[in-house]
């Protein structure tokens, strides 16, 4: 399965709301990169009335930075 690419911007600007609501997400998982928070927020939408997202808590395992590395083509 090929992974899924986003197009690279180098001036990627958020509102306070928006990144806010990336500060907020991001916490929530200890380990996750801002990049990883902002294409999660992204599937699965930023909504005017907050962050909507499914019941499903990533799990990372110790020693593990990331949730992307577990990735494998």
């Amino acid at each position: 399965m090929p992974k899924e690419t986003l197009p690279h911007h180098t001036s990627l600007r958020y509102d306070d709301e928006e990144a806010g609501m990336i500060a907020a997400f991001q916490a929530q998982f200890p380990g996750m990169s801002r990049n990883l928070a902002i294409r999660t927020l992204l599937r699965y939408g930023f909504r005017e009335s907050g962050i909507d997202l499914p019941d499903v808590t990533p799990s990372v395992p110790e020693g593990q930075t990331t949730i992307e590395d577990e990735r494998t083509d």
